[in-house]
């Protein structure tokens, strides 16, 4: 009997105490993309180096800049890549890499220059799929590209080339 004595007067101690602390209240925001759509299917979110997050969605690639805005992004060369953003990462050399269900695109902010990289039967230092499901960075900042149905890769960038592991 004691020993529920002592449970009911720790929890009773801990309730008591968590009611004395200042409980922070989050609200959230609805943020709408420039066109007015609220229901965006996001599937990932990074944030760069220079604060701005960037949305992979089913319907392409946007951007929020902390304005009032979601903006979906264009590229400057009007260059277009495929809208079904699959995922996305900021490398080392602080390159977006964009993958999508028809190719792998490498976006450099600073020179505003995108190159897109597809599956090549013929060449087997391309990427292994066009159907890139997952990036990663290990601790030595190499880029792993995980693909749908072909495994595993990751990219070279002294020959500009991938691997397939």
């Amino acid at each position: 009997m004691k020993h529920y004595y002592y449970i009911f007067l720790f929890i009773a101690l801990q309730v008591a105490a968590s009611r004395g602390t200042d409980a922070q209240i989050r609200n959230f925001d609805k943020i709408l993309t420039s066109e007015g759509e609220a229901n965006l299917s996001v599937r990932q979110i990074i944030q760069d180096s220079k604060g701005f997050l960037w949305l992979a969605t089913f319907s392409g690639l946007y951007k929020f800049e902390g304005e009032d805005f979601i903006r979906p992004f264009s590229f400057v060369s009007g260059e277009v890549i495929n809208s079904d953003i699959t995922c996305l990462l900021q490398d080392n050399d602080n390159y977006i890499w964009i993958g999508t269900n028809q190719g792998l695109s490498k976006y450099n902010p600073v020179t505003e220059k995108l190159h897109t990289y597809f599956h090549d039967p013929d060449n087997p230092g391309s990427i292994s799929s066009d159907r890139i499901r997952s990036l990663g960075m290990d601790k030595s900042g190499r880029l792993w590209i995980g693909t749908f149905n072909a495994g595993l890769d990751y990219y070279n960038p002294a020959g500009d080339n991938f691997i397939h592991v």
